[in-house]
């Protein structure tokens, strides 16, 4: 009798030495496995794999859970150890919820008569079910559970024991490789933004630039200083038909001589190419200067200025540029070309007008009118710039400028008559010296035909003229003399 119990003794402690080395050996095997590797799939699948070897059970699953959240995370990794057509198993609510709550293992070996979930419905492949919790100091991060030994027989503590060891082997190995795919996908993640960033930083480019082009349209239609003038030039929303402003300004017109003729010799290409040309190079010397063209009308340009000052000195670099611009005419071929320039200064409307699907920016006023009428007038009087007696008041510095006054002429649509001085600064030199010397007689003649003393006025013009024989004022002014003495004898 007592043979038999030695013997009996000696078999349960062989086999348990023959469990501790086949556990020693599947920990060692587990170790070896995922010690190397750090993804998080790989590794569950061997934990898996070795946990389902270790108790002899079918299938198993890793669920790792969210503890803070109270629910399982998306990732859920499964392994079927058994053959034939077992469904695989999803770790059930219930159980998941236990297990969140308690947090230690647990051992189902009757489910249908399980207390602890009595009214649960279960697979009915399920016979067995063994959970242990994977935990990191006391917090837990997943779930591993094998199903149905393959004998057939219960889970044992022996069981329990061995997977207990396996998870806590297995949690921080899980956890790292968790975290490093987390820190991988999120470097991915970052990849992925950074190249839709640069992709919407290259739209955004092209959205730009498209924009900036529109914009550098849009100035070449409107200039931004008449937006600066109506107080639009920051909100282009704003806009919109009748909206004017007043203000005080100097408006140019120039114009070039004998266009018709010039054009009549070109073709229509030619005539556009040629006044682009011209155009391109008085445009810049206006905008530099403080300038903007409000518009171009036929041969001609019509623009503002702030001040009379700045007008006029843009008006004298205008046609002193024009020696440059006719040099390189005549080098290819062409000829000179002669502009007249006048300006006017006074109060203006500026502002929108058309309709709501067509606007344009105008200058509306007499001013406007005047100027135009003035620059017409350098044709009469063979001058190149002449300005009316309200910018020659609005000067700040007239002393800077070589200026006489050649004429006090009615003016169509006017009552009062306009006084119109002319610009000695842009003429050829000698020419300049001449008129400058018949100033002060030009000035005496004026002031003696204003009195009727036309026999006075006719001998200082003669003067003037024999002094400076292209001086065309002065002839005119000696055929009114000439008319006015005729009719004082009538």
């Amino acid at each position: 009798m007592e043979n038999s119990k030695s013997l009996q003794t000696l078999e349960e402690e062989n086999r348990r030495l023959l469990r501790a080395v086949e556990e020693l050996s599947i920990l060692n095997d587990l170790a070896r496995l995922i010690g190397g590797s750090m993804n998080s799939q790989e590794i569950m699948q061997t934990i898996i794999h070795r946990s389902l070897r270790a108790v002899h059970a079918e299938q198993g699953v890793i669920t790792l859970v969210d503890e803070q959240a109270n629910k399982p995370m998306r990732t859920l990794v499964r392994s079927m150890q058994s053959s034939g057509d077992h469904p695989q198993f999803h770790l059930m609510e219930s159980i998941l919820g236990w297990m969140l709550l308690h947090k230690k293992p647990l051992m189902i070996n009757d489910p249908l008569n399980d207390d602890r979930f009595r009214g649960l419905r279960w697979d009915a492949a399920i016979k067995s079910v063994l959970c242990v919790p994977l935990t990191i100091k006391a917090v837990m991060i997943g779930i591993l559970t094998a199903y149905n030994k393959k004998d057939g027989t219960p889970f044992t503590d022996d069981d329990q024991r061995v997977m207990a060891i396996i998870a806590g082997q297995s949690a921080q190995v899980v956890e790292n490789a968790r975290l490093h795919e987390q820190e991988k996908n999120l470097l991915v993640k970052q990849e992925e933004q950074n190249l839709e960033l640069l992709e919407m930083n290259k739209q955004l480019e092209k959205v730009t630039e498209e924009l900036k082009r529109k914009v550098d349209v849009f100035y070449k239609f409107v200039p931004n200083n008449f937006l600066k003038v109506l107080h639009l030039e920051d909100n282009y929303d704003s806009i919109r038909l009748g909206h004017c402003v007043e203000r005080t300004m100097t408006i140019m017109f120039s114009d070039i001589r004998s266009f018709t003729s010039l054009s009549e010799h070109m073709t229509p290409e030619q005539n556009f190419r040629f006044i682009n040309s011209y155009f391109s190079f008085m445009g810049p010397v206006i905008r530099k200067n403080e300038g903007f063209i409000d518009k171009y009308i036929g041969d001609a340009i019509m623009a503002l200025f702030e001040d009379a000052d700045t007008a006029l000195s843009t008006a004298i670099l205008m046609i002193q540029n024009l020696f440059d611009y006719n040099h390189g005419r005549q080098q290819a071929g062409y000829a000179p070309v002669s502009i007249g320039v006048g300006l006017n200064s006074g109060s203006m409307m500026l502002g929108t007008i058309g309709e709501d699907d067509r606007m344009d920016t105008t200058v509306i006023g007499d001013v406007v009118n005047l100027a135009s009428r003035v620059e017409s007038l350098t044709k009469t009087y063979n001058a190149l710039l002449l300005i009316t007696e309200n910018t020659f008041q609005n000067l700040k510095h007239p002393e800077k400028y070589s200026i006489r006054q050649i004429d006090t002429v009615k003016i169509r649509g006017k009552d009062d008559p306009v006084t119109i001085f002319e610009i000695l600064d842009v003429l050829p030199p000698e020419l300049r010296k001449q008129k400058m010397a018949i100033a002060k007689s030009f000035s005496q003649a004026l002031d003696a035909f204003k009195q009727n003393e036309f026999e006075k006025a006719l001998k200082l013009f003669e003067q003037c003229a024999g002094q400076c024989p292209d001086d065309k004022p002065a002839q005119i002014h000696m055929d009114r003399c000439r008319e006015a003495m005729i009719k004082s004898k009538l």
